[in-house]
């Protein structure tokens, strides 16, 4: 039997993700006494390696559910038996500095999360804790005693998330009150490589400047907080955000600049390599992508010193094998996921497409460049194009361009920034001197990056069910090829039927968005609001915002815009200065090109009206401040703007805010913001709101608004509620009962998703 060890470990790896994925608690035990008694059967089997092959992979799958179920027993099971609870007296160690978070941008007040360990009596539970400004300074090593909330990691708002458990997170900790700081073992050999990676962040901040030196800082340590969300996008809708993401390519990097400085010694290089490659993967957190990397490249270091070839499908096997052995909720992190989905697709099909485009003829460097370039690309696209399709819902169709026009820059930047930190702590004046290539190449990368990101139909997005379909179709088609012997000719026409589908699916998709007078689409921004208004080729975005954090309302409306294929937006109107209704904006202008910017006018001491302010000259958006009653044409329809009610208080937001209206024919279609019933009567008052077909509930379906004056007044046949997981009971019972009263037909994004009215 060959390959006994990758048999072994893929079989493990196979039974970790039918466990975390498929088989509840009840039947992991079942499952691995059934796996346990196929095991045995192979003792009956004449054929000595199928009888091996039976044992291992059996024993392997009974092996893993075992260790499933043994990990969550004496791991997670302790952590959660402290979830929903208060502790009084509660002493949490600071593992990791504290990560930023603050994704809206909006002037709000900047929060950390810390990574701890929560010292109980059952023993020490990894957790998350999450505070204030005041504890960013906190070192590895640190205590943290006080009052906290405790809350599950693997459960929030009663829905089951791995985003936490699959970092070996179990717990999330929220202080209550102010935390007493002890120095505890701060300074300590074993925080070693997290003290390095601070100081790494530091000199990199000194020595590059602007965009440069964020992109510098992730492409060496994988820490993007120095990323805005504009630059975030960009990289994202160019194809290469991966060089931000410690992962095989970086650890590839560290290794050619070590062969580089060491020549082809390999025992030396292997004596050097092993140690540094180590060390480097805890420096930057020892994610999933870095340490199937590093066990990968130890594997390629070490084997020839043994006397062993090494075996790129039993190192990647035991990679796996091996992470999932040291968590096995790791299986639902995406970073490995889509890591190791890349370096399967390269495995398997880089090598084929590199022989079909080189042929037997000898080419030129430039040519074998560019093929290697290319090959390499679409391998790793091949199996992670629909995990990326599910988690980040698009396919970057240029990234097989950004990436040659790249990597080989990024190559040379990553191995420049990584010599030129020591010298520049010896020698800072050549450690500067170092640091300017390495600005440009960054500059260059970045340039290179906008540019891409604006190609027209760079990327396709997964709104339309049409796309979906088309991507089952182009897979249907790799299987075809890859399980018959086909020619080089009819490899070809099943690319080509691949690409002429793909054009005339987003040419249906597009022409099904703009058909008809006036198509209204309430985006599922989660507890937030954005809506989308076509007629024409005319669009109208009115608020983008959520104040769920996982949930980018811009990335939302930027796909859908780009999916109907909107080469611009004509129109975003704020309604009001909160984040749930505006922290979007800094991710669209950056996606979409928009040409005005319809608000009210913000006070001077108003943050977020005027970051809205500043974001919009950052991209040259006109901005119209809607001080009085104004109407706006759009294709077919109008939009109208009714300005703030006066006679109200003018420190509440939600009450100086406007009111819209859409109308095209006898259909129209109202929006209130977030409204008080107050607001709502006063505005009835003083404006000629008209009778609507079609409304948009009043703040999320709070109890305060939407009350029966105005459903009296205007007698909606539909309502949309824009509503998420939140705090507050939105929508309300209140709500719900008037809203039936007056038998409106109701729709809720939380319930239905994306929800599209069109007027034939």
């Amino acid at each position: 039997m060959t390959r006994p060890l990758a048999w072994f470990a893929l079989s493990f790896s196979a039974g970790v993700f039918l466990a975390q994925y498929w088989l509840g608690g009840v039947y992991q035990p079942l499952f691995a006494a059934a796996f346990a008694l196929l095991a045995l059967t192979g003792l009956l089997q004449k054929d000595r390696a199928k009888k091996h092959r039976i044992l291992l992979v059996g024993f392997a799958l009974a092996l893993a559910l075992a260790w499933n179920m043994g990990y969550t027993a004496l791991v997670q099971t302790p952590a959660r038996a402290y979830a929903d609870t208060e502790l009084a007296a509660g002493e949490a160690v600071v593992t990791r500095y504290a990560e930023p978070l603050n994704s809206a941008g909006w002037g709000e007040r900047v929060r950390c999360r810390i990574r701890v360990k929560l010292m109980t009596e059952t023993g020490r539970h990894s957790a998350y804790l999450y505070a204030g400004s005041e504890l960013m300074e906190l070192q590895p090593g640190n205590v943290l005693r006080g009052e906290m909330t405790v809350t599950d990691a693997a459960e929030i708002n009663d829905d089951e998330i791995t985003t936490f458990t699959a970092k070996n997170v179990y717990l999330l900790l929220f202080p209550r009150g102010e935390l007493a700081v002890e120095q505890g073992d701060a300074g300590a050999l074993r925080y070693l490589p997290q003290r390095m990676a601070r100081q790494v962040e530091d000199s990199v901040r000194a020595l590059y400047r602007d965009d440069a030196a964020a992109l510098v800082l992730a492409l060496l340590t994988g820490e993007k907080s120095g990323f805005d969300d504009e630059m975030y996008a960009v990289l994202a809708e160019a194809g290469i955000l991966h060089i931000a993401s410690v992962s095989g390519l970086h650890c590839m990097f560290l290794l050619s600049m070590i062969q580089l400085l060491l020549g082809k010694r390999r025992r030396v290089v292997a004596a050097v390599g092993v140690p540094l490659l180590l060390f480097y993967t805890f420096m930057v957190g020892a994610v999933p992508s870095v340490l199937r990397a590093a066990i990968m490249v130890l594997f390629l270091l070490t084997a020839p010193l043994v006397k062993r070839e090494n075996d790129r499908l039993t190192s990647f096997s035991v990679a796996l094998m091996l992470i999932l052995l040291g968590n096995p909720f790791a299986a639902g992190s995406i970073s490995l996921q889509l890591s190791f989905a890349a370096v399967a697709g390269m495995m398997w099909l880089t090598p084929k497409l590199y022989r079909g485009l080189t042929g037997e003829k000898q080419r030129g460097k430039l040519w074998s460049f560019t093929a290697a370039g290319v090959s390499t690309t679409f391998g790793a696209l091949v199996f992670t194009t629909p995990l990326s399709a599910w988690y980040f819902n698009s396919l970057v169709l240029i990234s097989p361009v950004s990436n040659l026009l790249c990597l080989t820059v990024v190559n040379a930047l990553f191995s420049l920034a990584l010599l030129t930190l020591p010298v520049a702590m010896l020698l800072p004046p050549v450690g500067a001197l170092l640091a300017v290539p390495g600005q440009w190449m960054a500059e260059y990368v970045l340039w290179i990056s906008r540019k891409l990101a604006a190609v027209p139909g760079h990327a396709i997005y997964f709104e339309s069910p049409y796309i979906a379909c088309w991507l089952g179709f182009a897979y249907l088609l790799l299987a075809v090829v890859a399980l018959r012997k086909t020619a080089r000719r009819e490899k070809i026409l099943a690319a080509a039927a691949a690409v002429l589908t793909l054009a005339v699916t987003v040419l249906f998709t597009q022409m099904d968005y703009r058909y008809g007078e006036m198509n209204i689409v309430a985006l599922d921004v989660g507890q937030g609001q954005s809506v989308l208004v076509t007629s024409g080729k005319d669009t109208v975005l009115i608020d983008c915002g959520s104040s769920n954090n996982y949930i980018s309302a811009g990335d939302v409306a930027g796909d859908m815009l780009l999916t109907m294929g909107a080469e611009k937006v004509d129109y975003v109107v704020l309604t009001h200065f909160h984040t749930d209704h505006t922290d979007g904006l800094p991710v669209l202008l950056a996606r979409v090109e928009t040409e005005r910017l319809l608000m009210p006018r913000p006070a001077e001491e108003d943050e977020i009206g005027q970051a809205v302010l500043r974001t919009a000259e950052r991209h040259n958006v006109e901005v119209i401040f809607i001080e009085e009653d104004t109407s706006f044409a759009f294709g077919e329809a109008e939009l109208r703007l009714f300005s703030p009610v006066e006679g109200l208080s003018e420190e509440d937001e939600n009450e100086n805010g406007l009111a819209v209206v859409c109308t095209v024919g006898d259909f129209d279609f109202l929006v209130t913001g977030d409204m008080s019933r107050e607001t709502e009567e006063a505005l009835l008052r003083q404006k000629d709101i008209p009778d609507v077909e079609l409304m948009m509930v009043g703040h999320h379906g709070s109890n305060g608004s939407s009350g029966e004056e105005l459903l009296a007044a205007v007698r909606p046949e539909t309502a949309i509620i824009s509503v998420g997981d939140n705090s507050y009971g939105h929508p309300t019972p209140g709500a719900l009962r008037r809203l039936a009263k007056y038998d409106v037909e109701l729709y809720r994004t939380d319930l239905q998703g994306h929800i599209r009215v069109s007027v034939r």
